[in-house]
């Protein structure tokens, strides 16, 4: 059978296509099936995992990455599925043509039995260059020139004795077509790991990601005791986790393969700072330590380490030992866009949002195909009140590559102009990404942006409901994060979870000092909860440590609260009370 341009074979569990040939697991295969049997009709996902795994399978996981990797297989890429598509909060559907694919067994010459038109799609129509066809590809068109209605019409004895030469002459021309396509010299094994390696380093570029995972799972399929591959197919996948796809089945791939990396060689210097990874993002920050200190002995002021490091402070509520690590990073790999992305994010924590603006600038300087720095820099416009510049940020952004970022961030400044309606179709925007339905920040947008608007606000809880059920998934790995508590305490508190709200907010305490956008979903969370002195004495901390007032002044969560005569008396404090 084939699909589009890739040849299925689900005996074997074999899909041959532009991308590759890969080998599939035997539910990833029944996952294809089932959308053959449904092509071109819309599938909710409900009705694919009943078919699929069943009826008692308890999440969506697994579906979300069966599509992720039958999208790969197929030739699909981010943001260009000519294939399989998301109908946006429903689930999926196959587009591309199916068809029966039997000229491989056929005879050239057909006198008899008039053979079925063919509904594979010409290169022409997939959009595809004429060098790029395989060399079997041009052999129905031979076929087509001397049938028609499955007849060979018009040759004469000498003319049927030229088919073979012209088939040969086709067949040659196919071949070194193809070897047009592959003349790139396979790779050493020193120089897979060195590609490789940089494009988990420059990650951002379109493509990198994947090809690291391509490279690495190469080698190891020749060596697969190679303890530095094996590493470096942990890195790849938790790139794609963390910048890519939030299924929680990539981190268990990449754990195992950091952890057989450390089996393989633990004093190699990737192999623990893989081993440290996983562990981070187990939430074992101990033991994480453990392994980067290791790391530091071997391979002083590595890069991977010196990133791993940094996370870990900021997860640990270690502010100032995440900075400096951050600036020890930037001082070391100067021209490294992702160590001055890092600290613009943490800059924004801080409400120092000019210092965040200069650094995301340079990121930008150093790495200006990368719509996630866009991204970031927009936030960090749009927190200093400077929304059309953040605006027009986006649309630079959306240029280089639409990401489920950037729609995030045009939501988030539709809804605190009041555009609900808007900024719900924004949200919505962001979900038909692929991977990006596992984000629970994308879901907890969607769910205020319906909260309200006239005419979808009966969605806003289902919302809601699956925003924490992502996020739960992380209070699990890091039970005393308080950025998380703040989070599930103010998506409660929407949902009209009240007792659950309270729950998490008397779980940690709130200081002068604590980030202002903790103190800020304090704010929402206790005005929710009617309790206004609460939230009027978060609000002080948070206006104090320099959170926008974009947002104080135009929240629909706080109208009531700006009608509370205190509220006026705090905005009217001289700013060093």
């Amino acid at each position: 059978m084939r699909i589009g341009n890739a040849k299925i074979d689900f005996k074997a569990l074999l899909i041959d296509g532009p991308a590759g040939s890969h080998s599939m697991e035997p539910k990833i295969m029944k996952l294809l099936a089932v959308l053959v049997d449904n092509a071109g009709q819309v599938m909710t996902r409900e009705d694919i995992i009943t078919a699929v795994w069943g009826v008692e399978y308890g999440g969506d996981e697994r579906l979300s990455r069966g599509i992720s990797i039958l999208r790969k297989a197929l030739g699909d890429t981010r943001g260009s599925h000519t294939h399989i598509v998301t109908i946006s909060r429903v689930g999926y559907r196959l587009i591309a043509d199916v068809s029966e694919d039997d000229l491989a067994g056929e005879d050239i010459v057909e006198t008899t039995e008039p053979s079925k038109p063919s509904n594979v799609s010409t290169p022409e129509t997939q959009g595809q260059s004429e060098n790029l066809v395989s060399a079997h590809a041009h052999i129905p068109a031979v076929v087509s020139m001397a049938r028609e209605g499955g007849k060979m019409q018009g040759l004469s004895p000498k003319n049927l004795a030229a088919v073979p030469a012209l088939i040969a002459i086709c067949i040659a021309i196919g071949f070194f077509a193809l070897l047009s396509i592959r003349s790139v010299p396979t790779l050493s094994i020193q120089a897979g790991m060195e590609r490789g390696f940089s494009h988990v380093e420059n990650f951002t570029a379109t493509g990198a990601i994947q090809e690291a995972q391509e490279i690495f799972s190469d080698i190891l399929s020749k060596n697969p005791g190679h303890a530095s591959a094996r590493a470096g197919l942990a890195f790849a996948l938790f790139r794609e986790y963390t910048h890519l796809e939030r299924d929680p089945a990539l981190l268990q791939r990449a754990k195992a393969h950091a952890e057989a990396a450390h089996r393989g060689d633990e004093h190699l210097a990737v192999a623990n700072i893989a081993a440290a990874w996983a562990a981070e993002f187990e939430g074992k920050f101990d033991r994480a330590h453990e392994y980067l200190d290791r790391a530091e002995i071997l391979d002083s002021d590595n890069m991977f380490a010196l990133e791993g490091r940094h996370r870990l402070f900021l997860k640990q509520g270690q502010q100032e030992k995440a900075e400096e690590v951050i600036d020890r990073a930037i001082a070391a790999y100067p021209q490294h866009a992702l160590f001055y992305t890092y600290r613009g994010d943490y800059f924004n924590v801080k409400g120092a949002f000019a210092s965040a603006e200069k650094d995301f600038r340079k990121a930008i300087s150093l790495s200006p195909d990368s719509p996630r720095i866009y991204a970031q820099l927009s936030y960090s416009l749009y927190l200093q009140n400077r929304t059309e510049e953040a605006v027009d940020v986006v649309q630079q952004g959306l240029k280089v590559n639409e990401t489920a970022l950037l729609y995030s961030n045009l939501g988030t400044y539709l809804f605190f102009q009041g555009q609900y309606d808007m900024a719900s179709s924004a949200f919505e925007k962001t979900l038909e990404f692929s991977g990006d339905t596992h984000d629970y920040i994308y879901w907890a947008n969607l769910a205020d942006a319906y909260r309200w608007s006239q005419s979808k606000s009966a969605e806003a809880p289902t919302a809601y409901r699956r925003a924490l059920q992502l996020l739960q998934v992380d209070l699990d790995r890091y039970p005393d994060d308080v950025n998380l508590k703040s989070r599930a305490a103010m998506f409660n508190a929407k949902l009209g979870n009240l007792d659950k709200a309270k729950f998490y907010m008397n779980s940690f305490d709130l200081t002068a000092d604590s980030p202002p956008i903790q103190l800020y979903r304090a704010v929402v969370t206790c005005e929710i909860m009617s309790e206004r002195e609460k939230a009027l004495k978060h609000l002080d901390a948070a206006i104090t440590s320099g959170y926008p007032m974009i947002e104080i002044l135009n929240d629909p969560e706080l109208a009531r609260l700006r009608q509370d005569s205190d509220y006026h008396r705090l905005l009217a404090k001289p700013k060093n009370d």
